[in-house]
């Protein structure tokens, strides 16, 4: 996963760091030598100019490997776009080069990659300390979607509030056109846009700045897409017509489908029905609403099994961290193993066929502790040698349960990592309760902070994230012994 980090992490990590300030009618230079101040805040010649410039070097004796220019060119460029009207000036060593302003719109334009339904639109909207920048085109015969979302220039990858208050907004837009058994799902097929807040003091989830945690974001985005959205579609109504065609075409495909993996589904039941023990499976057939939650162990699994919603919510215990395939060439022969796939429903390898698929989400639940994140490691790795599509498709996900259990009273609250616990301000006026694990939570507990769609946090595994699962598995616990060497070596600090 990639990091976002600000200026002081860059201070620290670099040989020089000098910054030169425009602003109240002077010039201000500040300076820094690996981390440490070398140069006193110190007022200088007026100035009629406002801006900042930075200067640093990053020290050779942390990044010894040169940078990658390609991705250095791309940033600077995606900050062109990101903040109308900067000229970014850059030289890497073969010359002074004027990257010119460019619009969001720009942006769109180049990740657009069919023809569009009518023309690109774009809606600004500011409140209080945030703005809200969003451009947006449907296309023709794409049925993905692309949807970059940015928070003060940082990518957010996982999305957060703004993805979700955008979501609700397109749909809330899309209403007014009266399209039957319409979802988000429907709304966002062959979108491609860009959602751009500039705000104040950004709370987000974690430290490498992935998700946005503003609820009054996303309502503030579901607030002008659904309204500014909504009246180009009654304008427009050539550009409404079309893009109701491209709609009902899409809900069509979606209710074909279902129906015709409903009907195989109920054939092969007839013919064979595969009982897996340990699954505590759910109510619902329908494969869009149900969900599989692999935990560790039969006290996880107790809890989790009477924390569900068994409607649409199935628990499959597996005892031990997943076996590693590298060993074995790849073959799935262990028994636990056997009844996740069973459980899944839609085969393994050559015999996969990912329209029999059972669930809608399968999310992998492990404590929050480094034991819990080399268990998603290995779930990934898993995964991406056996069911890569499911990947592909958005199926696989991590569920992120609390570290930390706050109560003051009656009242309590959950905090997901140390880092958060650290920056709380209000933490020493409550009792702290470290959680050493998802079977020490009581069903309540586990369904407020982990199992309840409307308040759980759950990270989608992505192709990259599996990979870089994969590549770590196979080195760490392949054949090649110096693989692992090398890697043990060079990550995790052994003499």
């Amino acid at each position: 996963m990639k990091k976002t980090v600000g200026s002081s992490c860059v201070n620290a990590v670099s040989e020089y760091f000098n910054a030169t300030i425009w602003r109240d009618g002077y010039e201000w230079n500040i300076g820094f030598k690996k981390g440490i101040l070398s140069q006193e805040l110190k007022k200088g010649r007026k100035s009629k100019k406002t801006g900042t410039r930075i200067e640093y070097r990053l020290d050779p004796e942390i990044y010894p490997d040169p940078i990658n220019i390609k991705d250095l060119e791309k940033k600077l460029k995606q900050l062109s776009y990101l903040n109308e009207g900067l000229t970014i000036k850059y030289n890497l060593g073969e010359g002074w080069i004027n990257l010119k302003s460019s619009t969001l719109l720009d942006y769109l334009k180049d990740i657009t990659p069919k023809e569009t339904i009518g023309k690109s639109l774009e809606f600004k909207g500011k409140k209080d300390n945030t703005s809200v920048h969003v451009v947006l085109n449907y296309c023709d015969g794409l049925y993905s979607n692309t949807i970059l979302t940015f928070v003060n220039n940082i990518n957010t990858l996982n999305g957060g509030e703004h993805l979700n208050g955008f979501k609700a907004g397109i749909v809330q837009a899309l209403k007014g056109l009266n399209i039957k058994d319409l979802t988000q799902d429907d709304a966002i097929e062959g979108l491609v846009a860009i959602v751009n807040i500039k705000t104040i003091e950004p709370k987000f989830e974690g430290q490498n700045k992935l998700y946005l945690q503003m609820p009054e974001i996303r309502d503030q985005v579901k607030e002008l897409i659904s309204e500014s959205f909504g009246e180009e579609l009654k304008k427009k109504k050539t550009f409404a017509k079309q893009l109701t065609s491209k709609i009902n075409l899409s809900i069509k495909a979606r209710l074909d489908a279902k129906k015709a993996r409903e009907n195989a589904r109920k054939q092969k039941k007839a013919l064979k029905s595969t009982v897996v023990e340990k699954l505590s499976d759910c109510h619902s057939d329908d494969p869009e609403k149900c969900e599989l939650f692999i935990v560790e162990g039969d006290s996880a699994g107790g809890s989790s099994k009477q924390a569900r919603d068994p409607e649409y919510q199935a628990v499959l215990p597996i005892f031990g961290k997943v076996m590693n395939t590298e060993k074995n060439g790849g073959t799935v022969t262990s028994d636990k193993l056997l009844d996740l796939v069973n459980a899944l429903g839609c085969g393994i390898d050559k015999s996969f066929n990912i329209d029999d698929l059972k669930y809608n989400k399968i999310v992998v639940m492990s404590d929050a502790d480094d034991d819990g994140a080399h268990i998603i490691c290995l779930w990934a790795t898993f995964f991406y040698n056996h069911y890569r599509e499911l990947i592909e498709n958005g199926y696989i996900y991590a569920a992120a349960p609390p570290l930390f259990r706050l109560v003051k009273g009656n009242n309590h609250k959950y905090i997901y990592t140390k880092e958060e616990l650290a920056k709380y301000e209000e933490k020493d006026q409550w009792h702290v309760q470290y959680i050493k694990g998802l079977g020490e939570m009581n069903p309540d507990q586990l369904w407020e902070s982990t199992l309840d769609p409307k308040k759980r946090h759950l990270y989608k595994i992505t192709i990259e994230d599996a990979e870089k699962c994969a590549k770590m598995v196979s080195d760490i616990m392949g054949k090649d012994s110096e693989a692992r060497k090398n890697l043990v070596l060079n990550n995790f600090g052994v003499d």
